[in-house]
């Protein structure tokens, strides 16, 4: 399993470690809770975001103008997801899904919730050369905030 956000807040992007403030916090509390009643441990799971570094002002668009919004992952996320081989996939915003779903145009408004099956017949990115099928489930980012 793995878990994609956008990119990190504040204090991931000074520690190098996604998920460190109070969505990983909540992440801590969801597999504790929840997660472990299926043999799912934090351990186990790839959490990682899109891009590595905090896009100037937090602004995808700005990113989207230095090209950064596809250069980064696809030299990082696209090999952090080759080596894992995930099979279920959390895409925690838009930003992340639009990426991982290879769609531009994916809408979290229209879309959020329903997972995909990615497979190398049908993706483009990390999911062309996996070994088996993987289901990327698109998830609004606020939704570990706003659960609490």
């Amino acid at each position: 399993m793995a878990m994609v956000g956008e990119s990190p807040g504040d204090g991931e992007d000074k520690s190098g470690r996604p998920f460190q403030g109070a969505a990983g916090q909540f992440l801590n509390q969801l597999f504790e809770w929840y997660l472990h009643q299926v043999g799912i441990q934090r351990e186990q799971v790839l959490i990682t975001n899109l891009v590595k570094c905090q896009p100037p002002d937090n602004d995808f668009d700005v990113a989207r103008e230095h090209k950064a919004h596809t250069i980064c992952p696809s030299l990082w996320l696209d090999q952090e997801l080759l080596m894992a081989e995930p099979e279920i996939v959390v895409a925690l915003g838009a930003q992340a899904a639009r990426y991982l779903l290879s769609d531009y145009k994916f809408s979290m408004e229209s879309d959020h919730g329903f997972p995909r099956v990615m497979n190398t017949e049908t993706s483009r990115g990390p999911f062309s050369s996996f070994n088996q099928p993987a289901i990327v489930f698109p998830k609004t980012h606020s939704i570990i905030l706003k659960t609490r």
